[in-house]
């Protein structure tokens, strides 16, 4: 059974996850490759920058936490 407080999180990781495709989409220029680009890599730089991050490494940081947070809940639960 979910809670309603992993539903929230749930919730928050798929647009979080939404939105970072999306930029990606706008700084490639298409949508066949969705694979997240090297923290340290001048593309994530600039992903970072176009999600409105100050620093790469918080767009990494909420990128860590957002899927550790679905593969345990999808561990668990399924």
């Amino acid at each position: 059974m979910i809670t309603a407080a992993d539903y929230q999180k749930l919730c928050d990781a798929y647009l979080f996850l939404r939105r970072l495709i999306e930029a990606q989409r706008m700084v490639r220029g298409n949508a066949k490759d969705l694979t997240v680009p090297p923290e340290n890599s001048n593309e994530f730089i600039f992903l970072a920058k176009r999600l409105g991050y100050d620093a790469p490494s918080r767009l990494n940081d909420e990128l860590m936490r957002h899927t550790a947070f679905v593969q345990s809940t999808a561990k668990r639960l399924l």
